[in-house]
């Protein structure tokens, strides 16, 4: 059955923990200490694969999410009539 919307988008948890596994065996661990790494990436490094096989793509942040966020107090100041006073 085939993956749809957010589903596809989403990293498998087998696939999760096999890069968890490889990362969990690797001798040479600490030389990735500090870093932050996609799951298809390290799949890609170590050469594992989902449960049919496949290696998904690293996941990329949809184009137009790269825009800054507002600051903390613009958001509020914005959403303050919007929200009731109770909150």
């Amino acid at each position: 059955m085939a993956r749809v919307g957010a589903e596809r988008a989403a990293t498998p948890p087998r696939f999760v923990g096999r890069a968890v596994v490889a990362l969990a065996t690797d001798p040479d661990l600490l030389r990735l200490s500090g870093g932050v790494y996609k799951v298809g990436e390290l799949a890609r490094r170590y050469g594992f694969t989902d449960l049919d096989g496949s290696q998904p793509e690293p996941f990329r942040m949809p184009e137009g999410f790269d825009k800054p966020m507002l600051p903390v107090e613009t958001a509020r100041s914005e959403a303050s009539g919007a929200l009731p006073d109770s909150l």
